[in-house]
This record gives structure tokens, sequence and C-alpha cells, in this order.
């Protein structure tokens, strides 16, 4: 145990209580040697698959919050990595309209990911086997594999066997170890999520939970409320709940792209549960090969971003409850890595694709809830938006690549548009919009070069250069939103031009996987709105002018005609 408390201090690591002693606070002084009583397994069990170490040709992970620069996570040779990517809900549980359901193409997946530039996902848990969603989501009626073996004696009440809670099903880790490796070959770092609360409170299917007395043979009947699952209420629940932490930890845990996330979107009540299983997780890795980052995310309903702030957390996902992490980022300060989800702001609604610079801009990571397209596409209506989103993503890990995450440093109060980021080689500035700005750039003496990147198509212009040393007064040439790079004039360097043929490269895919009435919409918007752009207040207003002319001229009329009646009369 001496040895063991060693390492846990030598790591970093936090090894907390167990978790059936464990309270909500933070846990910075707790005694490591309590690890023990989580270490030793309360029971034993075999391993649910065998399976040799990964083959690693060049390290990723895990990941670690980086010492240069605290709002990122650092890669195994200490260099600070921006994360962007996208999720969809059945990239790890297939899901359909009848059991089994239609095998979820992963490879293809991955593909998708790779073609926008993204190197992050987050593989879905789905705790409730037949969420009934299809109101919503009409091909998310039916979810499996479940971690659970289902063994009977006996039915549930759609007519399959029971589960037996004391066993687990090999296939669904041996297909969850499988993804995470396939993923990793490609560079992509995954967020295997533990834990689903959202359907366990809002599905019309959530009777259907393995853990409801109904649907197992293992005698749960003192669980009414499936919400209780996350909370701490039911010790027995909780010890079912650890079992399954542990394989999927064994099953993951020599992988270096991972990281963990507790569960997605359990309510606020489930705070002191979240909490205990952090350190559970923590305290868990702690005397294995490899500690990934922990991170929780938003509760809904009922949660708090202090929640998330006060935690043990390692990264977060905040919410809109207080702040604005949509249209108005608030500035990661490194208090904790934030990776900013639409899935938790405005979900599978969310159509601006600015939202991506507002957040990058203000040192923020990023995750799209995606709908995704073609065949294994639950709901394909968010179409006509997702593209531009996929490619901003992409786009702003193209800048990450180019400056280099260790010295980016949002800087807002350096440009009146609030948004600029310091770099080691000069400044960078968004602007959503052509409204005239002011820049500071009295760090950057002597002549200074200009870059403009357009937001709308992905072009780079070069605007010459201007005198530096002082706040200057410019204007975006670009409606629909912009991107300025200021750096010393004949200084070596990076220049935005380094990249425009990767850009394009990610706008060619964004294309490729939408439908083609949409690929006409996405060629043909830019020119028209950048042909109107300068006039849209005088269409609006000539418009306006004439439906008001309309109809005071009919009203004229018929006042007329009445009048006249009445004199007739």
């Amino acid at each position: 145990m001496f040895a063991m408390t060693l390492r846990c201090l030598r790591l970093g690591t936090l090894c907390l209580l167990p978790l059936a002693a464990c309270s909500p606070a933070n846990s910075a002084e707790l005694d490591p040697a309590s690890c023990g009583d989580v270490l030793r397994s309360p029971e034993s069990h075999q391993p649910v698959a065998a399976h040799a170490a990964a083959h690693m040709p060049k390290r990723m992970g895990p990941l670690t919050v980086s010492a240069m620069n605290p709002r990122f996570f650092a890669d195994a040779s200490g260099r600070s990595v921006y994360l962007t990517g996208s999720h969809t809900w059945n990239n790890l549980v297939d899901m359909g309209m009848r059991y089994p359901p239609r095998p979820f193409d992963f490879d293809g997946y991955l593909d998708f990911l790779q073609a926008h530039h993204h190197n992050l996902t987050r593989l879905w848990a789905w705790e409730v086997p037949r969420p009934n969603d299809e109101r919503d989501t009409p091909l998310r009626r039916i979810a499996a594999p479940q971690p659970w073996l289902r063994t009977g004696p006996g039915t549930d009440a759609d007519g399959l066997p029971k589960f037996d809670l004391t066993k687990l099903d090999p296939n669904y880790f041996r297909r969850l170890r499988e993804r995470v490796a396939k993923a990793r070959e490609r560079g992509i770092w995954v967020i295997v999520m533990l834990f689903e609360g959202w359907s366990v409170q809002f599905s019309p299917g959530k009777p259907s939970h393995p853990f409801y007395a109904p649907n197992n043979i293992n005698d749960t009947g003192y669980l009414r409320d499936v919400r209780d699952i996350h909370t701490l209420r039911h010790p027995e629940i909780t010890r079912m709940q650890e079992r399954y932490v542990r394989v999927v930890i064994d099953t993951v845990n020599d992988l270096d792209n991972v990281l963990f996330e507790i569960a997605n979107e359990a309510g606020g009540q489930s705070t002191a549960w979240q909490y205990a299983m952090l350190r559970f997780v923590k305290c868990y890795e702690s005397a294995k090969p490899f500690q990934h980052p922990v991170g929780m995310t938003y509760q809904y309903e009922g949660g708090r971003n202090s929640t998330l702030f006060e935690s043990d957390a390692d990264w977060i996902s905040p919410g809109n409850d207080s702040g604005n992490y949509l249209s108005r980022p608030d500035t990661a300060m490194g208090r904790k890595i934030i990776i900013a989800d639409s899935d938790h702001l405005e979900g599978t609604d969310l159509t601006d694709p600015l939202w991506v610079y507002r957040s990058f801009f203000q040192g923020l990571n990023l995750l799209f809830m995606d709908r995704y397209s073609g065949p294994d596409a639950l709901n394909p209506h968010q179409d006509r938006s997702a593209p531009d989103l996929r490619a901003a993503m992409g786009e702003v890990r193209l800048f990450a690549d180019l400056f280099g995450a260790d010295g980016m440093v949002p800087a807002p109060q350096l440009s009146t548009t609030g948004y600029a980021l310091r770099t080691r080689r000069g400044l960078l500035v968004f602007s959503p919009d052509q409204t005239r700005f002011d820049v500071d750039i009295r760090s950057i003496p002597g002549p200074v070069r200009l870059e403009w990147f357009d937001a709308a198509n992905g072009r780079i212009t070069d605007a010459g250069s201007i005198d530096g040393g002082k706040s200057v007064l410019l204007r975006s040439p670009h409606a629909l939103g912009s991107v300025l790079y200021l750096h010393p004039e004949g200084l070596s360097g990076p220049s935005l031009f380094d990249i425009e043929s990767r850009i394009q490269t990610v706008r060619r895919a964004r294309l490729s996987y939408a439908s083609w009435p949409v690929r006409l919409q996405l060629l043909v918007k830019p020119a028209l709105d950048e042909l109107t752009g300068g006039y849209r207040i005088l269409i609006a207003s000539l418009l306006a002018m004439g439906l008001a002319g309309i109809g005071i001229g009919f009203a004229s009329g018929w006042l007329a005609a009445t009048l006249s009646r009445r004199r007739r009369a």
C-alpha cells in the first residue's frame, strides 16, 4: 500500500475515498491511501474480454492538462492539443425501428470525421433499450446492445429475455474497445460516455431500463423511480454501476486516446453521485498503466455551471444557465479545460457556424451534436446547417495547427469585436460582420501585415500593411464573418496562405456529405449573400415601404368606396 501511495502521489492523481463514502466536496485533501477499498474489488470477476495491448506506433497520450496553456490538453510529447469534433447518438449503440437495429457503419463515420479534419468524437452510451423517441428522432426507437446480458428466465415487456445484472456482455465491451482502437488509428481522441441521463429522465420508454424490476432477474423492486439510479440512494445499484465502470476501464485503459465522461445530462439531483463516480474512476485508474482525463458535463434539468467548475473533473462541458456559451461565449481562464458541446447549448437546432469561431477565440475546445448524414442518420433535418458547422470546426483546428495551441491566449480586450487571440507570431481577430472595429496593436511596432480569411468561402486575401504600435480602426471586407491575422511585416513565420489549400479540402468534404439540393444552396449562397450584403437594410426598407404603401392604398380605396356608397344611399 505504501508503494501504491507513492505511485499515486508521483502521478499527481487523486486517489480518493471509496464510492460509498464519497461526499460531494472537492477532494484535494483526501488521503491517497484511502484508495485501497476501491482498488480491492468487492468480488472477484473474470475479464469480460481478453485482449492484447494495442499496437501503438505513435503515442497520442494519455492527455494531461497542458503546462504551457491550461485551457488545452497536452499529448504524450507535451505539445498542447486543440480538440474539436462531432458526435452522433448511435455511434456505439445501434438504433432503429426494430430489434436488432441496423448496425452502424463506424468505419464510414471515421472517414467522415477525418474528411472534416476533426480529432475528437464522443461515444454514446444508451441506458434505455427502448427509448421510443421516434416523434423527435424517427429512428430512435430501439437501442442495442446493452452492457448486461439478457439471460432470462422470463421476458420483459417487449418479449425479450430479462437482463441478469450480475453478468456483463463481452460483445458490448469488445465493440467499445474496437471502436476506440480504430479511432486511435486515425489520430482521433474518444470521449467514452459511461452513463446516459437524458433518456432516463425524458424518453417515453424509460421503464425499459435494465435496472427497473420488470426487466431483470435481480430483484430490484426497491427502485421505484428510474431517475434514482443516478443518485446514491440505492447502494445495491451503485455497486452494480461500479462493476460496470471497472470493466469499461479494464477494456480501454491501455488505449491512450481516451477521455471519460461520467454522464450525459443526468439531472441536477445527480451531483453527489457524479462527484462520487469521478473519484471512483480516478482512484481505480490510479493503479493502472494510464490515467485518462475524466469529465463532467452539464446536468439537465436543474444543473448549474458552478457545479461543474467546483468538481474534480479534468474537463467540463457547460450549459447556458449562467454565462453564455452560445451567442457570446465566456473566456476560458484555464481553471478547467472546457469542451463546449452544442448538445448542452442548443442541441441539434444550432445553425450558426460563427458559434465555432466565437468559441475558438475564447479558448474553448469544441464538440458538435451532429444528426449526421446518409443511411445511418437518425433524423436528417439538420442537413442544411450542419455542413458549414462541420467545416468551421475543421478550419479552426487548422488555425490551431498553424499557430500552435501552446501560445494561443484569448485577449478580447485588444479588439472592440470582443474576439482576439494572441499568438507567438502576431494577433488573430474575429469579426462576425462588416461593422468597423478598433484593434490595439501597440505590442507590434513597425509595419504590420494584414491577412483576411473569409468565413463564408474559406478564401485568404492579402490586405497589405499598416503602421503598428498604436490602435487602428479597421473594417472587415466580408459580411458573413472573417478572421484577421496581423503580424510584423518581414518576420518569417506562419501565414494563413499556408493552410488555404487544406481549408478548401475541408470545404469540399462539407459538400460531399450533403444532399444535392443542399450542395447547390451551399455553392450559391455565399455569392448571393455578398451581392446583397451591403444592401440588406435598403432592400428590407423598400419592401417594408412597398407593403405599407399597398396597405395604405387598400385602406384608402376601401374608405373612399364606403363613403361613396353612403352618399348614394
